[in-house]
């Protein structure tokens, strides 16, 4: 499918009316808005407008300024969002969520029946954060941490799926029992996440241009580099329609592009004034945005089977390409040519431009090698050869220096892990017999040397774990044994292990019982006859500390009756 244009179908200014959202457009082009009552501060009513442009109102209701009103357009049912307060408004009522947690919310949505809800929000001093999930009744399901500063989150119009972005690059899709679909890294600040039906695809939009698609299988199937900060993005139901507006850098205007399915540019329009809101229909036919003035706007999405060839992910790739070509970035504009060439494989001018650009490129690459050979720098000369070999794997120039150059490279690992040996410094010997094990796996002599580094950094652990112990410092002790354990497991030494975490945990149940904290006490007594059933001490520190701790309790209870006389 191809974008060949999009038609305006109406357009309104009412002021203060509230920004289009995710779910608000519908296949027959209705657009279901929060719109402000004339005269009357803080009225609104839930308004749709068809593609006409006839408007009907529906419930009515009052609520504070906000920083979203997320509406859907199959519901009355709604949501709207300040710093600190989310409001639900179902069935004619109006109630908070989450209203004994003191936080900052950060994004919220609905599902497009308007029953299910979820919500990302930090603490007070944006230092933890969390996404909670829940439905209109104020009932929540569950709450997860994320480990990284939450910049968007989204609910899948049928609720099958929650997508959420932070401003760490993280990208997951969850279920709604909480289970981890996926998780996607990317190296970019994300702040947009919109995901179809199911869950099939996720869009994304980071902070520096980049918009793409991951799949309900985890893996990326495009992405597209643009210039500004994505703002907003939305996907059709069936995945093969999307649109994103990009906040323009040098001012207050916006950009709204639109995507196939397949991560090819449709159309674009450059807007003077920012753009704050977008909606999709579920069927792709209609797109709806909106302005900061309260201007909102709804489009027909004409599709067609022309491709639109200047575009910004393709360009015109033959002029993309030589461009690359003058800059001396070969790879890029080998890359841009083989993108080219899938869409158009008969294209014999475009493939004629790749096998001079390849042809070049290696023999480019070859005396880099070379270079990197003379210069006896033989790492740089294995990775020169390993990126030749992904583009022509059968070469078999590329295939006999690389293999020169990681046996040299392996040579030159093992006098470095030697020479560190002969310092004492375990670490960069490890280090070096892995690298020669890594660039030739069939030497078994290699292996045979890192056996016995990888042993001798154990042994000694062990020794630093033994007089430590005996030492009476157990924590350091433990920690001594842990090292040689990850570094050489053996059930010997994982018995000595379990038993030296046994001692530890006596020894604060010990502190804690000399101290009078008998109710910590117990607790670690517990934990040491949970390892060590027989374990005496423990069992007899255990009754005294349950002793005490019912003792004082009974004091503090008698305490409590005497002042009541």
């Amino acid at each position: 499918m191809n974008i060949r244009t999009l038609n305006l179908i109406w357009e309104e200014k009412i002021r203060g009316s509230y920004p289009v959202t995710a779910s608000a457009l519908n296949n027959a082009g209705v657009l279901t808005r929060g719109v402000p009552r004339p005269m009357e501060v803080r009225n609104y009513d839930l308004t749709r407008v068809a593609a006409d442009g006839s408007q009907e109102k529906g419930v009515a209701f009052t609520t504070q300024t906000l920083l979203e009103l997320e509406v859907v357009a199959d519901a009355d049912s709604f949501l709207g969002m300040t710093s600190n307060e989310i409001y639900l408004f179902h069935a004619g009522g109006k109630s908070r969520f989450l209203s004994e947690r003191h936080i900052i919310f950060i994004d919220s949505s609905l599902c497009s029946k308007g029953w299910q809800v979820v919500v990302g929000f930090s603490d007070m001093a944006g230092s933890s954060f969390e996404i909670v999930y829940g439905d209109m009744s104020g009932h929540t399901e569950w709450g997860l941490d994320v480990l990284s500063p939450l910049s968007s989150v989204t609910l899948t119009p049928d609720a099958s799926h929650i997508a959420y972005g932070t401003e760490g690059g993280i990208i997951a899709l969850l279920t709604p029992k909480r289970k981890q679909v996926w998780q996607f890294l990317i190296e970019e600040p994300v702040h947009a996440v919109v995901s179809c039906r199911q869950g099939k695809r996720t869009l994304y939009g980071t902070s520096t241009g980049s918009v793409g698609c991951i799949s309900i299988e985890g893996t990326r199937l495009w992405e597209i580099e643009l210039v500004g900060d994505v703002a907003h993005v939305a996907l059709s139901e069936d995945g093969e329609i999307c649109a994103a507006i990009i906040h323009m850098p040098e001012g207050e205007g916006s950009l709204l592009v639109c995507f196939t399915g397949e991560g090819q540019v449709g159309w674009e329009h450059r807007f003077e004034k920012r753009l704050v809101g977008l909606s999709l229909s579920p069927d792709g036919s209609y797109l709806a945005t909106s302005l900061r003035d309260g201007t909102a706007m709804v489009y027909e999405v004409v599709t067609g089977a022309t491709t639109k060839t200047n575009t910004k992910n393709l360009g015109d790739p033959l002029l993309q390409a030589q461009d690359l070509i003058a800059k001396s970035d070969y790879q890029g504009a080998l890359g841009v040519l083989i993108f080219a060439l899938e869409e158009q494989p008969s294209n014999l001018t475009l493939f004629d431009l790749y096998a001079e650009t390849q042809k070049q490129w290696f023999e480019m690459q070859i005396a880099t090698a070379r270079t990197q050979f003379t210069a006896s720098d033989f790492g740089s000369a294995v990775e020169t050869m390993e990126a030749l070999l992904l583009t022509d794997g059968q070469n078999v120039t590329v295939v006999s220096l690389l293999n020169q150059a990681k046996q040299m490279r392996a040579q030159q690992s093992i006098e470095q892990a030697k020479s560190a040996l002969s310092t004492s410094e375990q670490a960069e010997a490890t280090e070096g017999y892995r690298e020669a094990v890594r660039l030739q796996p069939l030497v078994r002599a290699y292996r045979e040397g890192l056996g016995r580094v990888l042993a001798g950094s154990a042994a000694s652990a062990d020794v630093s774990a033994e007089a430590l112990l005996a030492q009476g410092k157990l924590v350091e002790g433990v920690q001594a044994l842990e090292r040689a354990q990850a570094i050489t497991p053996t059930q010997e030494r994982a018995q000595r292990l379990e038993r030296a975490q046994i001692a530890l945990e006596f020894q604060a149940g010990m502190e804690q019982y000399n101290a009078k904290q008998y109710a910590p006490a117990v607790f670690q007594f517990q934990k040491v006859l949970a390892r060590d059933p027989e374990h005496g001490e423990a069992k007899r520190y255990l009754q005294f500390a349950q002793r005490f701790l019912q003792d004082t309790t009974t004091e503090q209870v008698q305490s409590r009756f005497s002042m009541l006389e």
